[in-house]
C-alpha cells in the first residue's frame, strides 16, 4: 500500500496565478445549461401570451392596457375570497372548500398582483420575458398591440445573457466559493 499526502487549499488561499488557473479548469468544465428546461418553459408560455396580444392589433394605448388587464391579469393576479362561517370567524380562500360557509365575499386585502414576481413559472425568466409588458402597464404609451408583441425578448437572447453570466469570473468564483472546493498548489481541482 503506498499513501500519497496532497496538500488542498480554499480558492482564496490560492496565489493569483493558482486562481486564474483555477477560473480557467471550472470555466472549461461549464458546458451544461442547467437551467434550458425552465427557460424553454417560460419561453412557451411568454409566446402565449404574446400571440394573444398580438391577435388585438385594432387596440392601442389605454385600450390595449384596460384590454390586458381585463383579459391577461388572471395570468398574474392571485384572487383570495374571504369567508364568513356559522361560528363568526373568517378564513381565506385556502380553507373555502374545507368547511360550509354562510358567506363568501372577494376581499380586495387579498388581491396580490405577482406580475413582478415571475407569475408565469415561478423562475426568474417570466420576469425577463414579460418586461415589455410590465413596463407598458406602468406606463402606458400610444403602442399598438402588435408592436407590443414584438417587443418580446428572444429565447436566444436571454440564453446568450445566461451564458455570458456563468462563465464569467463572477459567477464562476461564487460557485467556487459557495460550493467549497478544494485546489491543489497549482489551482487544480482536487
Amino acid at each position: 500500500m503506498k499513501v500519497i499526502e496532497v496538500k488542498v487549499y480554499k480558492f482564496n488561499e490560492l496565489n493569483e496565478y493558482a486562481k486564474q488557473h483555477a477560473i480557467e479548469e471550472c470555466r472549461n468544465g461549464n458546458v451544461e445549461d442547467f437551467w434550458q428546461s425552465e427557460r424553454i418553459n417560460s419561453f412557451d408560455k411568454a409566446k402565449d401570451i404574446y400571440n394573444r396580444i398580438y391577435k388585438q392589433d385594432e387596440l392601442t394605448g389605454v385600450r390595449l392596457y384596460k384590454w390586458i388587464i381585463n383579459n391577461l391579469s388572471s395570468e398574474w393576479i392571485n384572487v383570495n375570497y374571504i369567508a364568513k362561517h356559522e361560528d363568526g370567524t373568517f378564513s381565506n380562500s385556502e380553507y373555502k372548500h374545507k368547511y360550509n360557509c354562510v358567506k363568501k365575499r372577494l376581499s380586495i386585502l387579498f388581491v396580490t398582483n405577482n406580475l413582478d414576481n415571475c407569475p408565469l413559472t415561478g423562475v426568474c425568466y417570466d420576469y425577463d420575458f414579460l418586461k415589455p409588458i410590465i413596463d407598458f402597464l406602468k406606463y402606458p404609451t400610444n403602442i399598438s398591440a402588435s408592436a407590443l408583441a414584438n417587443y418580446m425578448p428572444t429565447y436566444e437572447s436571454i440564453a446568450e445573457r445566461d451564458f455570458d453570466y456563468y462563465n464569467s469570473e463572477e459567477a464562476i468564483i461564487e460557485t467556487i466559493e459557495s460550493n467549497g472546493y478544494d485546489f491543489t498548489e497549482y489551482g487544480n481541482i482536487y
